[in-house]
């Protein structure tokens, strides 16, 4: 009888609970299903199931966990800074200085592209925007601008290719906390004034003259000092909060998320087709109406 319990116990351990996820083929694409049930997984995923990455890695435009890498995204510990705006510039009470603290986050270097979004269209995961055929201004659509921002887009299908790479789009309080630093600069790059050296803007003609966005990451000298680019011009960028334009009096100290609900979602960092250097600051809170799409909007993720 002690025998019988022994074994009894022997098989439970080996097929209870990792067989199963062999049995009903939980290794997904990830894995191979060894003769004990468990799951041995591909580098770069997490057992016992295979289905997601592996701290170190990411899911890839290829749906593939690629290694985390200083090449497409830059990391941020623990933080606290001053939110909002101080000086002669400010827009009260919209953006009211206040102190706030961050949890540890990574976000884009560069604004998503056209041709990395084509391939969420292509996963038939993300809806097709529209395109450069309807209205010029918009790049889907134009392989000559496959490295240009992608834009014409609205909040959901930001969202939608952000979570199909098991990242989402950044509040509010982390894309300023990035633009801005620690050392509260009025523009991404620094305090000088905003020019065609810096970003992509209008002075006089859009987009610096050349009536476009332009390839992500063109202006260096725009780039934070973290090596992050277009964090101003080129294109507005969708960020997660609902705009609340006294939300800064309320805003929790501690990783603020906005209002819990809104008809206009927070945009961030002016774009190609803006002439009042106001939107390039730092701090400005822009809006825009979620389900309405723009040549003026795109967006990057965080982790």
């Amino acid at each position: 009888m002690k025998l019988l319990l022994i074994l009894t116990v022997i098989f439970l351990f080996l097929s209870c609970t990792d067989d199963k996820p062999c049995e009903k083929n939980l290794c997904y694409n990830h894995g191979k299903c060894q003769t004990n049930g468990r799951c041995l997984c591909d580098v770069g995923y997490n057992p016992p199931y295979c289905n997601e990455c592996a701290e170190g890695y990411f899911l890839d435009s290829n749906n593939i966990c690629s290694e985390t890498s200083s090449e497409y995204m830059v990391s941020f510990k623990s933080s606290e800074f001053d939110m909002g705006c101080s000086d002669e510039s400010c827009n009260l009470p919209i953006e009211k200085s206040h102190k706030v603290k961050l949890s540890e986050f990574s976000i884009d270097k560069y604004e998503v592209s056209t041709k990395d979004y084509k391939k969420c269209v292509d996963a038939k995961v993300c809806k097709e925007p529209i395109s450069n055929v309807v209205n010029n201004y918009c790049n889907y659509g134009d392989s000559s601008r496959d490295e240009h921002p992608i834009n014409c887009i609205k909040w959901s299908d930001a969202n939608d290719y952000c979570l199909w790479l098991h990242k989402r789009l950044p509040t509010e309080a982390e894309w300023e906390f990035v633009a801005k630093g620690k050392d509260n600069r009025i523009y991404p790059w620094g305090n000088e004034k905003p020019s065609c050296k810096y970003l992509m803007m209008f002075n006089g003609k859009a987009g610096c003259g050349i009536d476009r966005t332009a390839k992500g990451g063109l202006k260096k000298d725009g780039q934070t000092p973290d090596g992050i680019y277009d964090m101003s011009g080129n294109v507005w960028e969708w960020t997660s909060d609902w705009y609340d334009k006294d939300y800064y009096s309320k805003s929790p100290i501690e990783d603020p998320k906005g209002a819990d609900k809104g008809i206009f979602k927070v945009t961030r960092g002016g774009g190609f087709l803006f002439n009042d250097i106001k939107y390039y600051r730092t701090t400005y809170r822009g809006y825009a109406h979620p389900e309405k799409s723009s040549p003026a909007i795109g967006f990057r993720c965080v982790r």
